[in-house]
């Protein structure tokens, strides 16, 4: 089980995200170590004449749901990573879900939304990466690049051994 202590609060890390200096072991943290406290006590927060506060219930049906402790309210996880930079976003991405009235409504449109989709994917892309499960692209490409390469170089070097043999037994040679 994780710890408070070992789940970076996107409160803390609103700055690095939004600034593009979070590392990748960062994003990978956020969207795998969410803050989702089973015993614990959310402090209520005035809402009109009602108060109300986070329930940890919510973590059960939208496990991308982490909570901020700084902020005292929730943020999708993988959208607070990979959807940030979208400014036309606020509740769960930008800021957190500090509104607890018409919360399974909010959290259920967002569930649904193409942008969360797309963080999704690459939230579960992240987390395959780091844990080893999949190769990253820029290691994918490397990869690539070197197999042509090699490629290559057998070529050149068959190359040159077909026109060493032809200067050896003085024959000419004839492109096809």
């Amino acid at each position: 089980m994780v710890g408070p202590r070992d789940t970076p609060d996107c409160g803390l890390m609103k700055q690095r995200i939004r600034d593009g200096s979070a590392t990748d072991e960062e994003k990978y943290r956020i969207v795998s170590h969410l803050d989702q406290p089973e015993n614990f006590l959310f402090p209520a927060l005035q809402e009109g004449k009602q108060m109300r506060s986070f329930r940890s219930s919510w973590f059960l049906k939208y496990p991308w749901l982490t909570y901020s402790r700084t902020e005292i309210g929730g943020y999708c996880a993988y959208c607070f990573v990979f959807a940030f930079d979208n400014s036309s976003l606020g509740v769960l991405v930008r800021s957190p879900m500090v509104k607890f009235k018409k919360a399974l409504e909010t959290l259920q449109l967002h569930d649904i939304a193409q942008y969360h989709r797309d963080a999704s994917v690459k939230a579960v892309a992240l987390i395959d990466v780091m844990e080893g499960k999949q190769v990253s692209i820029a290691n994918s490409l490397n990869e690539t690049y070197s197999v042509q390469v090699q490629q290559i170089i057998t070529y050149i070097n068959l190359d040159e051994a077909v026109t060493k043999f032809a200067q050896k037994h003085n024959r000419k040679l004839q492109l096809i």
